[in-house]
C-alpha cells in the first residue's frame, strides 16, 4: 500500500468493522422488538431449525450429509448426523442473532447452500399428491398429453408447470454466494468445536454467511479506498498536488460506503458485499499501476475477479463494458496522439488489433460465466429428460431459439422482469423509494458530462476544432437554445475526445485549474494550482473516469426500465464507485445543504432497512 498511510487504511477498516457491528446489532434489536409481517405461503423461507428439542445437527441430502443421497432426491427429512453437544443458551443466543439474516432473498442462498440439489427439478410433481390420487393417469404428470378428458379437476398441465417451479426461480440466484456459504460452513464444521458451532447445520451456514459479507464488506471498503486514492494521486497533477487531500477524498468515500442506502443487504445473506469486494477490488489492481499503465497482466487479473463477480451477480457483466471503454479508447489514442507515418503504419495496425483482440477476449473473460450458468439450468432442466418430464419452455423456446436466455425467461415468468415491465400504478411506492439514489446517479453523470465538454471546449485553442456551426454558435451566444445546438453539433467531435482521454495517465492541459498555491509540472513547464474543490471536480468527476460513469449511467437506465426499480439501491451501491465519488464530491464542496441530504439519506434508509428488513416488510 505505497503512498498509502498505515493509518489511513486502518481507519477505514476499522470503519467498515463498526458499521457491520451495528447493523447487525440493529438488525437484531429490530427483530426483537417488531412482530414479523405475515407474507403468507408464496414467499421463500429459511428454517434455521434452532427451536428446542431438535437434536440433528445435518439432514440426509444436505451438503454437509457426506454419503449423500440421490441427486435427483429432496432431502428426507431424516437424521445424517446428530447433534454432538449444545447448551441451551448457545441454542438461543444464536438464533436471536442469526435470524434477521434469513429474510427474502437471503433464503434463497442459504437454501442453495444447504442444499444445492434445489436446483434440480424434483420428480414429485408439486400440488399433485400421488398417493392420493392412485388411478391418476399418466398422462396427466405429462406437460404436453394431459387432457381434461383423461384428467381429474386440479391436475392439469398447469399443475404439472409446478413442478419446475423451485427449479427455476432457483436459477435467477447464481451459483457464487451458496457455494462461498456452503464451503466455509464446511470449513467451520471441520475446523472449530462442535461447542463453538450453531446445533444445527443450516444455522451454522448462516453464521458462515454473516462472517463471510463481514471479511468481504471490510475488503471491499478497503479496495474502494485504495482505488480512489490512486486514481486521484494519479491524476493530481503529475502527483505534485496536496497528496492528504487525496487521502482525505479516498477516506471519504470508502466512510460512505461504510453508511451506504442500501447498508442492510451487505450484512445479511446476500451477495451485495462478496460482489463488492470482486468488484472494487480489480478496480484497485489496475489502479494501482504507475501513472496508470494498464499492462495486460493487470488487466487479466482484474478480468478473472470480474469473471468471478459475473458468476454471483448477473450484473456483473458491466465490467465488461469498463474493458471495452478503455480498449477503445487506447485505440483512439494510439491513432489521434502518436505521429504516424507510412512506416510506422502497419505497426500501429498490429497493435490495434492486438488491443481489439486482447479486449475482447477479457470481454468474453468477464460475460462468460453468465452463459455458463444458463447453459446449466438448461442441462438440468432439458438434456437426458424425457419430454414428459421437462418444462414447457425446452420444446417451446429453447430448442427453436439459440439465443434463448433461461434466466431472462425466469426473471419474466416469475418475477414480471422486463422493459417497461414495472411501470405500473401500484408500484409507485417502489419508484419513490428508488427515486434518491436514481437522482444521485443522473446528477453524477451529468456533473461529468458537464467537466468534460468544459474540458473539451477549451482544449480547443481555435474554433475549427469545433464543427463551423458549433463555432459560430459558441462566439455568437443568444441565450439557452445556442448552447443546446452547440452540444448537439459539437457532440460528434466531443464524444472521440471523451473516449480518448478516459485512460490517460497524464491530466490534459485544459483540466489544470487556475489559482496558484503550489507549484506542479505539465508537458515541462510550471503551472500554479490550488487543490480544493474546483480541482476535486477534475480528481473525483474528470474525463478519465468515463467508463466508471458510463457503468453507473447505463445500471441506473436498467434500474429504472428493466429490473424492480426499488432494487436500484442496492444494485447501484454494490456495483458502482462513482457513485460514492460524487457523493465524496458533495460532502467535501461548499453547498451545505447537499451535504446534509446526502448524508441524512444514508442514514435514514439505513434506520428503515434495519427496522423493515428483518421483519419481513417490503424494501429495497
Amino acid at each position: 500500500m505505497d503512498g498509502t498511510s498505515s493509518r489511513g487504511w486502518r481507519r477505514i477498516v476499522c470503519y467498515a468493522l463498526l458499521s457491520r457491528m451495528i447493523f447487525l446489532f440493529g438488525m437484531v434489536l429490530s427483530s426483537i422488538c417488531i412482530p414479523d409481517l405475515d407474507t403468507g405461503a408464496g414467499v421463500h423461507r429459511f428454517d434455521l431449525r434452532l427451536e428446542e428439542g431438535d437434536s440433528c445437527f445435518c439432514l440426509v441430502g444436505h451438503a454437509c450429509d457426506i454419503g449423500g443421497g440421490p441427486v435427483h432426491s429432496p432431502p428426507s427429512g431424516s437424521c445424517a448426523s446428530p447433534l454432538q453437544y449444545e447448551t441451551r443458551v448457545t441454542r438461543e443466543v444464536y438464533r436471536i442473532i442469526l435470524t434477521p439474516l434469513t429474510r427474502w432473498d437471503a433464503a434463497r442462498f442459504l437454501t442453495l447452500a444447504v442444499d444445492p440439489n434445489s436446483r434440480v427439478p424434483r420428480q414429485k410433481i408439486a400440488d399433485i399428491d400421488i398417493d392420493a390420487e392412485p388411478n391418476l393417469a399418466p398422462q396427466c404428470l405429462a406437460t404436453k398429453n394431459a387432457s381434461s378428458g383423461d384428467c381429474p379437476d386440479g391436475t392439469t398441465p398447469k399443475k404439472q408447470e409446478n413442478a419446475f417451479v423451485m427449479s427455476e426461480q432457483a436459477h435467477a440466484f447464481f451459483p457464487l454466494v451458496p457455494l462461498c456459504i456452503r464451503s466455509i460452513a464446511n470449513l467451520m464444521k471441520a475446523k472449530l468445536p462442535c461447542w463453538v458451532l450453531p446445533p444445527t447445520y443450516e444455522a451454522t451456514a448462516a453464521l458462515a454467511a454473516l462472517c463471510l459479507n463481514i471479511v468481504a464488506f471490510t475488503i471491499a471498503a478497503l479496495a474502494l479506498y485504495l482505488m480512489t486514492f490512486y486514481l486521484t494521486l494519479s491524476h493530481c497533477l503529475d502527483r505534485r498536488c496536496n497528496i492528504s487531500r487525496c487521502e482525505r477524498v479516498a477516506q471519504m468515500s470508502a466512510l460512505l460506503f461504510c453508511i451506504n442506502p442500501a447498508g442492510v443487504f451487505f450484512t445479511a445473506a446476500y451477495s451485495e458485499s462478496i460482489f463488492s469486494m470482486l468488484t472494487f477490488t480489480g478496480h484497485a489492481i489496475i489502479a494501482s499501476a504507475p501513472n496508470m499503465t494498464y499492462t495486460p497482466i493487470r488487466l487479466l487479473i482484474a478480468a478473472l475477479l470480474w469473471s468471478i463477480a459475473s458468476y454471483g451477480r448477473s450484473n456483473g457483466t458491466l465490467s465488461a463494458v469498463w474493458l471495452a471503454i478503455t480498449g477503445l479508447s487506447r485505440i483512439i489514442h494510439l491513432w489521434t496522439d502518436t505521429s504516424i507515418d507510412s512506416k510506422s503504419f502497419g505497426k500501429a495496425v498490429l497493435h490495434t488489433i492486438y488491443i481489439f483482440a486482447f479486449h475482447g477476449i477479457l470481454v468474453s473473460v468477464v460475460a462468460f460465466p453468465v452463459y455458463y450458468h444458463d447453459r446449466c439450468g438448461y442441462t438440468i432442466h432439458c438434456i437426458g429428460a424425457s419430454p414428459d418430464h421437462r418444462p414447457d419452455w425446452c420444446m417451446e423456446e429453447a430448442d427453436n431459439n439459440s439465443f434463448f436466455s433461461l434466466y431472462g425467461y425466469v426473471q419474466r415468468k416469475h418475477w414480471n422482469v422486463g422493459f417497461l415491465r414495472y411501470f405500473e400504478w401500484k408500484q409507485a411506492p417502489n419508484f419513490l423509494l428508488a427515486t434518491p439514489i436514481l437522482m444521485l446517479g443522473a446528477f453524477a453523470t451529468k456533473r461529468w458530462i458537464q467537466h468534460s465538454w468544459t474540458v473539451y471546449h477549451e482544449s480547443c485553442s481555435n474554433q475549427s476544432r469545433l464543427s463551423p456551426i458549433a463555432s459560430n454558435l459558441k462566439s455568437h451566444p443568444k441565450g439557452q437554445m445556442d448552447h443546446v445546438l452547440t452540444f448537439l453539433f459539437g457532440l460528434p467531435l466531443w464524444v472521440p475526445y471523451a473516449l480518448r482521454n478516459s485512460n490517460l495517465s497524464c491530466v490534459p492541459e485544459a483540466e489544470i485549474p487556475k489559482g496558484s498555491a503550489q507549484l506542479a509540472r505539465n508537458k515541462g513547464r510550471e503551472v500554479q494550482t490550488d487543490i480544493d474543490v474546483p480541482s476535486l471536480t477534475l480528481l473525483l468527476c474528470g474525463p478519465h473516469l468515463l467508463a466508471y460513469y458510463a457503468i453507473l449511467s447505463g445500471l441506473c437506465l436498467v434500474g429504472l426500465f428493466v429490473a424492480h426499480v426499488q432494487v436500484s439501491t442496492r444494485l447501484i451501491c454494490s456495483t458502482c464507485p462513482a457513485i460514492y465519488w460524487y457523493m465524496a464530491l458533495e460532502v467535501e464542496g461548499n453547498r451545505v445543504h447537499w451535504k446534509k441530504s446526502i448524508v441524512g439519506y444514508c442514514i435514514i434508509f439505513n434506520i428503515l432497512g434495519i427496522i423493515m428488513h428483518p421483519n419481513w416488510l417490503p424494501w429495497t
